[in-house]
């Protein structure tokens, strides 16, 4: 006898205490030791359907902008604070730029000092020297032709016996030591054209490298002054005046948070459902009452370790229009991978099975009959039927009672 039927007979007990009540309670406490056991049934209907899969994930700005100190320096002021939102151009803080003026005029007297060793070195050396030395090699080659000639005079008058040999040998010795002269002044003359190559060069390179420097510091003092490089909202700003800052250290991130991604995290198991385009849902304990939706943009070509987890890492475009969810934050990701509309389903407790064979207790002129059925999609609470039930049949959920193919039973919708 079930809990429900005990408890109305011994409810109706009370009547045989009664005067005349006697018969009447005997008639009730027999009417309800007959009645079947009840049942909690639900009834089969048409709903909207989906399958998803759950995971976490992690936000990430679409194409942020990162500023970063470009020298060792002081933070002058900051005039931006984080969540704010700024326009492309506008101030957002200054550093310390008295190193980057002072490097700059270093940088520009070394370009003035190597433009005017270029201009020496391009034209063959110092000025006085060249005109020196092309004096002398004028006045040295203008001696070498005259004690020549005079050498081959004097050759002739000794043909002529007009002229000794000691007369010739003397020319002759003269010459050799004017053409000495002259061949001592051309090697001059090419080390110096060697010399002013090199010098050339060394110029060359150090206007190079002075030209370098100048870009450098002019670009370095440009970056004292920071101003957001896109509209958006200043998300990241680590530093504040005073701060002592290296090179790459981080200044400030700006990016438009009205569109954002999602980096979701998820388990190797469920991966092979997943298709760009598929809905999204993202949920964030800090506003529990929020939705935001999106799709998916990018499936993953690898699995990689995340703790003890093998994840793959599935990327979502979500719109946030009004900027809630913030870069970083970790957040709840539901990736819908089919959808039906209006199809029959069941709750899940009423499904039971032996084997691959699913089947449910239909309840019919007050039995339950076994019913074969072919499942299709599921979600957490329901299953899709294909095939074995019909809309508005009742089918008895698990509970006190055993269920079982031929019993008589007393329906109850589930509350």
């Amino acid at each position: 006898m079930s809990r429900s039927v005990t408890q109305f007979a011994r409810a109706r007990l009370s009547c045989f205490l009664r005067p005349g009540g006697v018969l009447v309670g005997a008639l009730l406490l027999l009417v309800a030791c007959n009645r079947p056991p009840e049942v909690v049934v639900a009834t089969v209907e048409r709903r909207d359907l989906s399958a998803s899969v759950s995971s976490n994930g992690r936000v990430e700005p679409i194409d942020p902008a990162v500023l970063r100190a470009l020298f060792p320096t002081f933070v002058e002021r900051v005039v931006a604070f984080e969540g704010q939102k700024v326009r492309r151009g506008e101030l957002l803080l200054e550093l310390n730029a008295t190193e980057a003026r002072a490097e700059l005029a270093r940088a520009q007297q070394e370009l003035i000092t190597a433009k005017e060793l270029l201009r020496l070195a391009s034209s063959g050396g110092p000025p006085e020297r060249l005109a020196r030395l092309e004096s002398e090699l004028r006045k040295a080659e203008a001696e070498t032709s005259r004690l020549r000639q005079q050498r081959e005079a004097l050759e002739r008058l000794l043909a002529r016996q007009a002229a000794t040999e000691d007369e010739v040998a003397r020319a002759q010795l003269a010459l050799e030591q004017a053409e000495a002269d002259l061949r001592r002044l051309h090697q001059e003359r090419d080390a110096l054209a060697r010399q002013a190559q090199v010098d050339r060069e060394r110029a060359e390179q150090m206007l190079a490298r002075a030209q370098s420097e100048i870009r450098s510091w002019q670009e370095r003092l440009r970056s004292t002054r920071l101003t957001a490089p896109v509209s958006g909202t200043v998300y990241a700003l680590p530093v504040k005046a005073g701060d002592y800052v290296r090179t790459g250290d981080l200044l400030a991130e700006v990016a438009d948070l009205a569109h954002i991604r999602v980096r979701a995290f998820v388990d190797e198991p469920e991966l092979g459902p997943l298709a760009v385009g598929q809905r999204v849902e993202i949920t964030w304990e800090a506003l529990p009452s929020r939705r935001w939706f999106g799709q998916t943009t990018q499936i993953p070509k690898q699995v990689v370790p995340r703790g003890t987890r093998s994840v793959g890492e599935v990327l979502c475009s979500i719109e946030n229009p009004a900027g809630e969810l913030l870069p970083n934050t970790n957040v709840y990701v539901r990736i819908v991978v089919e959808e039906r509309r209006q199809v029959l389903v069941v709750p899940r407790p009423a499904l039971q099975g032996e084997g691959e064979q699913r089947y449910v207790f239909v309840v019919r002129d007050g039995r339950l009959e076994r019913r074969a059925v072919r499942l299709g999609l599921a979600d957490t609470q329901f299953y899709e039927v294909r095939e074995g039930l019909q809309e508005g049949e009742q089918v008895a959920l698990p509970g006190a009672e055993p269920l079982e193919a031929g019993r008589r039973v007393t329906p109850r919708k589930q509350s």
